[in-house]
C-alpha cells in the first residue's frame, strides 16, 4: 500500500475509532486550526497484524489537524487498545 494510501486509510479508520479529530479537540469541528494547535493526535489502533500510530503534532488543513500515520508490522499479534492499555504488538 503506497504511503497516501496507508494515511488517508488509517485516518478513515482512526476518525471512525476515535472520532473526528480537529485542531487540538477529539469529535468536534469547530474549532478553528488559528486558534488551536494539533497536538492531540488520534489514538493508536490494530489494522490486523499492524499497529498503527500517530506523530504527537498535526498539521492544520483547512479547519482539520492532519497527521501523518505510520503502520508497524507486529512480530506477533496486534492488541487492541483497553481501558488500561494502548493499543500495542505483543
Amino acid at each position: 500500500m503506497r504511503r497516501g494510501a496507508l494515511w488517508f486509510a488509517a485516518a478513515l479508520i482512526g476518525a471512525a475509532l476515535s472520532g473526528s479529530v480537529a485542531c487540538g479537540e477529539v469529535e468536534t469541528d469547530e474549532v478553528d486550526c488559528d486558534d488551536a494547535d494539533c497536538t492531540v493526535p488520534p489514538v493508536a489502533f490494530c489494522d490486523g497484524a499492524e499497529l498503527v500510530t500517530y506523530g504527537s503534532t498535526g498539521t492544520c488543513v483547512g479547519d482539520d489537524c492532519r497527521y501523518a500515520a505510520t503502520s508497524t508490522p507486529c512480530p506477533g499479534e496486534c492488541l487492541q487498545a483497553t481501558t488500561e492499555q494502548p493499543a500495542r504488538c505483543e
